[in-house]
């Protein structure tokens, strides 16, 4: 047969262990929240567990109790929250295939943490009147190059830390 032919002619017995893969994303959900905090109720409207979404759009009224979700999403690749009034940003950590977050202009601050060790984001649209990044902010965030700090007044210790293009006195300086 021809699998026997294939086989015979190729080792196969190693393949499995030498291939790799990238999930593709499929489930982008758009959900539009009226009533802050009520984020999770509005995700198991179109999903029926975490890992379901992979590129996320919120629009409407979120707050910092519905961002506590947003490191639940394990597969969540984007994440665009522009049709939201947030003024601060959390819970994005550790989402290991986070490579594209899209925040509104209203965002002022970025907490503690909020991004550390998303090591795939490596597109971040972030609004310039940025003025206060928390400790370990973008932690590992080892692909991302552009965090606009001309409006910065508090920087956390070692919130740009592994971000290739910030020089090691960034890394862990408190503005102030």
């Amino acid at each position: 047969t021809y699998y026997s032919y294939f086989q015979n002619d190729y080792d196969l017995s190693n393949a499995a262990s030498h291939l790799t893969y990238e999930r593709v994303a499929t489930n982008f959900y758009t959900i539009t929240v009226n009533t802050p905090g009520t984020l999770v109720q509005e995700y198991f409207n179109v999903a029926t567990n975490w890992a379901d979404v992979d590129e996320l759009t919120v629009i409407g009224s979120i707050d910092e109790s519905d961002m506590k979700w947003f490191s639940r999403m394990t597969n969540l690749s984007k994440l665009d929250l522009q049709q939201t009034t947030i003024t601060t940003i959390k819970g994005c950590s550790n989402l290991k295939r986070l490579k594209t977050v899209l925040l509104p202009s209203t965002v002022t601050s970025v907490s503690d943490s909020a991004f550390m060790n998303c090591t795939k984001l490596d597109s971040l649209v972030i609004p310039n009147n940025i003025t206060s990044i928390g400790k370990f902010a973008f932690y590992s965030c080892v692909r991302l190059n552009n965090v606009p700090l001309q409006n910065v007044q508090s920087l956390g210790s070692y919130a740009l830390y592994e971000i290739p293009y910030h020089n090691s006195a960034d890394h862990n300086t408190d503005l102030g």
